[in-house]
């Protein structure tokens, strides 16, 4: 079956498709998955608390894109990506996304405290994932990790190792996803 046998707007959606994963692919180098085997399923359903203790449970984002990132204070790549990761977050306020940043093994007062070294410092919910039962569901092997998360709670991007999040390639990716 060709291409041309596809329905115009199959076809029209497939490209999108194939132009937002070379997007994601260009974007997010070194190690990445896009829409294979175990991505496209659900992302694993977790309840964290944040540093202020509110419960958020990732379930109640359904509807949005969500990133979540794993991360720790004492990870300089982690460090390295947060700003991005915030310039994103504010650029999408008005919009159905949200960022989780899950704070991997470390009380909340270091958590806190490395909060101000970065600049600017995150507005988005820091989770804490004290003892990694989160990381590991979604199979962290190293910091920083990110998933980007469709409005239907499944996995459309892996990447571990820091990323510039607010370049162009992720802003349109992220308004593909918006749609």
């Amino acid at each position: 079956m060709g291409l041309t046998s596809i329905r115009p707007i199959a076809r029209r959606r497939l490209l999108q498709s194939v132009s937002s994963l070379s997007a994601a692919a260009l974007l997010l180098r070194g190690r990445v998955a896009c829409a294979g085997s175990a991505l496209r399923d659900a992302a694993p359903d977790f309840s964290l608390e944040d540093l202020d203790g509110h419960i958020h449970a990732l379930s109640s984002y359904r509807g949005k894109v969500v990133l979540l990132n794993f991360w720790a204070s004492w990870c300089p790549p982690c460090r390295l990506e947060m700003p991005s990761i915030e310039r994103l977050y504010q650029s999408k306020l008005k919009r159905p996304f949200i960022v989780l940043g899950i704070n991997q093994g470390e009380t909340s007062d270091n958590a806190f405290a490395s909060l101000g070294l970065f600049k600017p410092m995150p507005t988005f919910p820091i989770l804490l994932d004290r003892k990694g039962q989160v990381a590991k569901s979604y199979a962290v092997q190293g910091l920083p990790s990110s998933f980007l998360l469709s409005k239907d709670g499944k996995i459309f991007i892996r990447a571990e190792g820091a990323r510039d999040f607010s370049s162009a390639a992720m802003l349109k990716l992220v308004d593909e996803l918006l749609l």
